[in-house]
């Protein structure tokens, strides 16, 4: 998988037009509202990365479900674990923004970069749960998911719904028929002030063939140039 990353919310006020103002205090999520999907998640190890930061490690693809009714700011971590549930590594946390009502898939990937090859598991934590202050500034429209040759196709339209250009981290997910998450590739795309720009990502066919996948966005930024 050479498209894969942590990626982390960063909504900085000054890209929304709110610098010089008064931090409002964080309103906080209960942690019953967020469910984490255990029973579903996948440990693989991969190339993580590209070019040179590229490297080779284990990871975890896991979804949580915001049973909110807010936005929120979800903080993922945990532990890989052995056949016997003992740990064998760490994961280092992950950030998504999760609408309402909405799933978001993680990427949670060892704490160290290092290949677990004992990992056949994960214990998967929530840290933090919270609203953010600020309203998205990007959103994904017109999302389609098809069959394309031997794999699978998920395209949509990234709109930048702010006033100025955002450089935004856009994520795909690709889930096998008993809905595991197979891959997460992603791409960066610096996106101008009222405007939205297309986007695909494709899952080959391989030993777990993706039968469904989605679109979404992880951090935003103000880009400097």
């Amino acid at each position: 998988m050479r498209q894969l990353r942590v990626v982390a919310i960063a909504l900085i006020a000054g890209a929304l037009g709110c610098q010089g103002d008064r931090p409002r205090p964080l309103a906080y999520v209960a942690p019953s509202k967020i469910e984490i999907q255990q029973d579903l998640l996948t440990v693989r190890t991969d190339t993580v990365g590209s070019g040179k930061f590229e490297y080779h490690a284990t990871f975890v693809l896991v979804d949580a479900v915001n049973h909110s009714d807010a936005d929120s700011l979800v903080t993922l971590g945990g532990d890989l674990v052995d056949a016997k549930g003992e740990k064998v590594g760490s994961l280092r946390p992950d950030s998504l923004r999760i609408p309402p009502g909405v799933h978001r898939t993680y990427a949670l990937i060892d704490s160290q970069n290092q290949a677990r090859p004992t990992a056949t598991g994960a214990k998967v934590t929530l840290i933090s749960a919270v609203v953010p202050r600020d309203p998205d500034p990007v959103r994904v429209t017109d999302g389609h998911v098809y069959a394309d040759g031997d794999g699978m196709m998920a395209s949509g339209r990234v709109v930048n719904n702010a006033k100025r250009d955002l450089q935004i981290v856009v994520i795909g997910a690709f889930y096998d028929a008993s809905g595991h998450p197979l891959t997460r590739p992603f791409t960066v795309m610096e996106i101008a002030g009222g405007s939205s720009h297309p986007v695909h990502f494709r899952s080959a066919a391989g030993p777990n063939e993706a039968k469904t996948g989605y679109i979404f966005t992880g951090q935003v930024v103000a880009p400097v140039h």
